[in-house]
């Protein structure tokens, strides 16, 4: 049965550090019911705890520990010693956001040479492919590529911009042009244009001009079918190695980072505990 008690109001000091031990306490025993006051009836030099702003920062570094261990493809290893403030809960997690930092630097430039990687082959692949498309149907690029090597333009654009690229494309190069849409999708369409060298910086300007996002052209792709076929084969192959070099690379980080990285887990759990 319920029974109505009379209740004090009481101020309680205590530092920073240790309040979240206090609450902690304080709400398993039940002993207190904590209520929010105002900053002008705080008591002189005292101030408000502000959780959500820890709570938002164990949050933020937690969300960014998780993706160094996903870049990392991180197993299971002994964490590392490390001296760490756990019993400041400020300066802890000042002390993780400064660490995470430090490996996410090499973290990001592996992931963006991965990405840069992976541009370029699915971009190769699909020169590959146009290629030997284009011999299948009995249309060598010899027939436009007779004064020289050929220029590649990879781009993005509109739906509704295509035509119009295509269609200045065509007249800048006189004709000498091999157009194709490698993918569409609802509002956009990625291309892929071939033509002489000569064209190179007027086809890319009109193509920025019509709004399309055009990657750096590829230069001196051969004339000749079966050269230009194994242009296009050899860059894949570089591609692989590069990829290799990237995967070891991996490996060294992982190798290197991972029981710190174990370790900032544990410490951030501790920081999401105490916040």
């Amino acid at each position: 049965m319920l029974r109505p008690e009379t209740m004090h109001q009481v101020s309680i000091i205590v530092a920073k550090d240790e309040l979240p031990n206090l609450l902690s306490y304080a709400g398993r025993e039940q002993m207190i019911h904590l209520m929010t006051i105002e900053d002008e009836q705080l008591p002189p030099g005292a101030t408000p705890f502000e959780a959500t702003s820890l709570l938002s920062k164990s949050a933020t570094i937690r969300n960014r520990i998780s993706a160094l261990a996903a870049a990392l493809e991180q197993v299971e290893v002994q964490p590392e010693k490390i001296e760490a403030p756990i019993r400041n809960i400020d300066e802890l997690a000042l002390f993780l956001d400064q660490e995470t930092s430090k490996l996410e630097g090499s973290v990001r430039q592996l992931e963006e040479s991965q990405g840069k990687l992976l541009a370029d082959k699915e971009r190769t692949s699909e020169l590959s492919r146009f290629i030997s498309g284009l011999e299948a149907v009995g249309m060598p690029l010899g027939t436009i590529g007779r004064s020289g090597f050929l220029v590649t333009l990879a781009g993005e654009c509109a739906r509704e911009s295509t035509v119009s690229i295509q269609r200045d494309l065509d007249e800048l190069t006189y004709g000498n042009l091999i157009f194709v849409i490698t993918h569409s999708a609802e509002r956009t369409q990625t291309f892929l244009a071939i033509f002489p060298r000569a064209f190179e910086d007027d086809a890319k300007q009109a193509a920025n001009a019509l709004g399309a996002k055009v990657e750096e052209p590829w230069v001196e792709l051969p004339p000749d079918p079966k050269e230009a076929k194994e242009f296009a084969d050899a860059r894949l192959a570089e591609i692989e190695d590069g990829a290799k070099k990237i995967d070891h690379q991996r490996e060294l980080l992982t190798s290197e980072y991972g029981p710190r990285l174990k370790t900032l887990e544990y410490l951030t759990e501790i920081l999401e505990a105490r916040s």
